[in-house]
C-alpha cells in the first residue's frame, strides 16, 4: 500500500513538472502571435491614406506574398466609389499582371488590375473599353500611384494586406513607420479603417517607451514590459467589432510605431521576451497607473468585479512624485453645464454630495442636487465627467465656503431648506486631504466655485508607475515590483 502511495506522488510530482516545464514555451508562442492595432478607425477614419515603401509587398488575409510593387515610392489608398469594368483577361499570378500593366502602359490608359475571390482581372474605368467582361459596383479599395494612377482595385472583402519587402526599413502610413503590415477596411461611412499587423513583441516597442520614460531604471521598464505584455495578450479582440484588437491610445495602450522606439526599452523588451504574470496559473490583466497618491485601489472600488491581484496595498514609493497633490476648481455654471451636456436633468445645479468613500479613501459615489431631482455618478465616471486630465483621481475632497445637510431638506422646499443651512466649511490643514470624517453622507456642499484637493493621477489600480521608478532606484527587481503591486501573482 505504502509503494502504491509512493508511486502516485511520483506520477503527481512527474505530471506537475511537465506542465510547468511547457509554461516558458507557452508564453513564448503567446508573445510570437500577431496583434491588430485600429491606427484610424471612427472619428478618426481616413477618406484617403498615403503609404511609402521601398518594395510594396501586396499580402492576402493569411499574410501570404501575393506580388510586389518594386521600387521606392509613395502611393495613395482610397475608397473607389467608380463603375468597374472587368476586361476579358484573366491572370493567375499578381506579379505577371502588375509588370504587364507597368510595361505595357496601362497605367496611363487607366488599366488597372482587379483582386477579387474570383482571381485577377485587367479592369478599367472607362465605358468604351473593348473585351468588356463584366461590371463591378461593389465596395472597392484602390491603390493608387503617386501620379494618381489606379495600380491595382480590390474587394473590400479580400482584407489585402501591405507590407515593406525590406523588414528592416517598415512601412510608412501618414509619414509614420510601423514595423509588420497595414491593411484597410470602409467602414459604414466609405472611411478608411487602417489597422497595423504585427507580432506582439514589435508592438511593445511602439508601447514602453510612450508608457513609461525610456531613461528611468532598467528594472521598472522591465517591469512596465511585462504589463504591457500581460494587458495586450488579456485583451485581444478588444475591438473586434472594428477588426482589431486594440488602439493607439489610453483607451487601450498608448502606441507610437517605430518612431516611439528608444534603445533603452526596447532592450527591456527582448530581456523579458515571453515573460508574463499569472495568477492561479491564468494569465493576469496587469493594470497601471501615473502615480497613486500613497495608496493603490481594489478593483471594485474603480470598475465593477473584485480581482483578488488588484488589491489595494500602502504605497510609499509612489509619495513625492509629480500629481502627488494637486487641484482643480471649476464653477457652479461650468458644472451645470457639464451635467446637461451628459444629459443629466435635475433642474438647476445647487450642490454636490460625497456618498460614499473606498477603505483606500477614493470617493466611488458623488451625488449632484438639483431643484427638480439628483443624479448619482460612480468610480471612474465621476473623472469622466470633470475630465480625466482635470480631475486626476477619485482621491480627492471638495471645499467650498457652504455645506448644507439634506436631512434639513424636504421634497417640497428644496430650495428654502438650502438658502436656511449656511455652514462655514473648517479651512484647517486636515480638509485638504484626510479631512473626510468631517462630511457625513447627508452633506450637501454648495458654492459658486469648488475646489477639489487631491492625490495621485490615474485609476489607482495595479502598479504604480512613478512607484516602480522609486522601487527600482531602491534595488528592486522586476518581478519584486509586480509582486508588489500585484498580490499572489507568479511571474515568469
Amino acid at each position: 500500500m505504502k509503494l502504491i502511495n509512493k508511486l502516485y506522488i511520483i506520477i503527481a510530482i512527474t505530471l506537475a513538472c511537465l506542465a510547468y516545464s511547457q509554461i516558458p514555451a507557452f508564453s513564448n508562442q503567446l508573445a510570437n502571435q500577431n496583434i491588430r492595432i485600429g491606427l484610424f478607425f471612427n472619428s478618426t477614419a481616413l477618406p484617403q491614406a498615403q503609404i511609402k515603401a521601398s518594395n510594396l509587398n501586396i499580402l492576402n488575409e493569411n499574410n501570404s506574398v501575393l506580388g510586389t510593387i518594386f521600387g521606392d515610392a509613395s502611393y495613395t489608398v482610397s475608397p473607389v466609389n467608380k463603375e468597374i469594368i472587368l476586361l476579358d483577361k484573366t491572370y493567375y499570378d499578381l506579379n505577371t499582371a502588375l509588370i504587364e500593366i507597368q510595361t505595357s502602359g496601362g497605367l496611363l490608359n487607366n488599366n488597372f488590375v482587379y483582386l477579387s475571390s474570383d482571381g485577377y482581372k485587367m479592369a478599367t474605368y472607362s465605358i468604351q473599353a473593348d473585351n468588356v467582361f463584366s461590371m463591378i459596383n461593389s465596395k472597392n479599395i484602390g491603390l493608387f500611384s503617386s501620379a494618381g494612377n489606379p495600380i491595382i482595385v480590390y474587394d473590400n472583402s479580400m482584407k489585402l494586406k501591405f507590407s515593406n519587402s525590406d523588414y528592416q526599413k517598415h512601412i510608412e502610413i501618414q509619414n509614420k513607420p510601423y514595423r509588420g503590415n497595414i491593411s484597410f477596411q470602409l467602414d459604414s461611412s466609405n472611411k478608411l479603417t487602417v489597422i497595423n499587423t504585427l507580432p506582439i513583441e514589435d508592438y511593445l516597442y511602439g508601447v514602453v517607451a510612450k508608457e513609461m520614460p525610456a531613461s528611468w531604471n532598467k528594472e521598472a521598464l522591465k517591469a512596465q514590459a511585462i504589463s504591457a505584455r500581460n494587458y495586450a495578450i488579456k485583451n485581444l479582440n478588444k475591438y473586434k467589432s472594428l477588426g482589431f484588437d486594440l488602439c493607439t491610445t489610453q483607451n487601450s495602450q498608448v502606441y507610437g510605431g517605430v518612431d516611439a522606439e528608444h534603445v533603452n526599452t526596447n532592450k527591456a523588451v527582448d530581456e523579458t521576451r515571453g515573460i508574463l504574470a499569472y495568477y492561479s496559473g491564468n494569465i493576469a490583466d496587469l493594470f497601471y497607473h501615473s502615480s497613486s497618491g500613497g495608496k493603490t485601489e481594489n478593483s471594485e472600488n474603480i470598475w465593477s468585479n473584485a480581482v483578488p491581484y488588484l488589491r489595494g496595498v500602502e504605497d510609499p514609493y509612489s509619495l513625492g512624485s509629480p500629481n502627488d497633490y494637486w487641484e482643480y476648481k471649476i464653477s457652479k455654471s461650468e458644472i451645470e453645464n457639464l451635467l446637461k451636456n451628459k444629459g443629466k436633468n435635475i433642474g438647476n445645479f445647487l450642490g454636490v454630495r460625497i456618498d460614499k468613500i473606498s477603505e483606500n479613501e477614493r470617493i466611488i459615489k458623488l451625488t449632484f442636487v438639483g431643484d427638480s431631482g439628483e443624479t448619482t455618478i460612480e468610480k471612474e465616471a465621476i473623472r469622466g465627467l470633470f475630465g480625466y486630465s482635470n480631475l486626476k483621481s477619485n482621491w480627492f475632497t471638495i471645499n467650498s465656503q457652504n455645506i448644507k445637510n439634506t436631512q434639513s431638506i424636504v421634497s417640497d422646499s428644496y430650495i428654502a431648506a438650502l438658502n436656511d443651512l449656511q455652514l462655514f466649511l473648517n479651512k484647517s490643514e486636515s480638509n485638504k486631504i484626510n479631512g473626510y470624517s468631517n462630511r457625513s453622507n447627508n452633506d450637501i456642499i454648495t458654492s459658486q466655485d469648488y475646489l477639489f484637493q487631491g492625490k495621485g493621477y490615474g485609476h489607482g489600480l495595479g502598479m504604480s508607475q512613478y512607484g516602480a521608478k522609486k522601487m527600482a532606484e531602491q534595488g528592486y527587481t522586476f518581478d519584486e515590483i509586480l509582486k508588489y503591486y500585484f498580490k499572489g501573482i507568479d511571474v515568469y
